[in-house]
């Protein structure tokens, strides 16, 4: 793992310009890759219980997480979609530890449609935020 992110950090875009173009380009691969997809396959779950449709609501979380809370300072909470009752006792869990899961649970009866509007929705919003900021890598 260790060695992974060495590479990732390694490899950090040079300028917002270099960003932009990676999140573009990692966003179009992935938009192909269910482009292609039925209805069945998109929520038909995989080996672990979760399916792509589950995937593309997860990434939606993290992404508005990211953006409400890492980049505008919002509680977690607000971030998560979370009371605080909630928000607290899911605290000391880690994404790996927990967390994911509680997300999982939340969001796994959400309708496909709803899904795939705001994965584009989700998406243009931290394409706008990123574009209004600087990058100092």
């Amino acid at each position: 793992m260790a060695d992974e992110l060495e590479d990732i950090f390694d490899t950090l875009p040079q300028d917002k310009a270099e960003l932009m173009e990676h999140i573009r380009r990692e966003r179009a691969a992935l938009e192909r890759a269910a482009a292609g997809l039925s209805e069945t396959e998109l929520i038909r779950p995989g080996p672990e219980g979760w399916s792509i449709k589950d995937h593309l609501a997860h990434l939606i979380t993290w992404e508005q997480i990211l953006i409400v809370h890492h980049l505008q300072g919002h509680s977690f909470a607000e971030a998560a979609q979370m009371d605080e009752a909630t928000a607290a006792a899911t605290a000391d869990m880690t994404a790996e530890g927990g967390l994911n899961d509680y997300f999982y649970e939340r969001d796994k009866n959400l309708p496909l449609s709803k899904v795939l509007a705001d994965f584009d929705a989700s998406h243009q919003r931290v394409l706008a935020t990123l574009e209004g900021m600087s990058y100092d890598p």
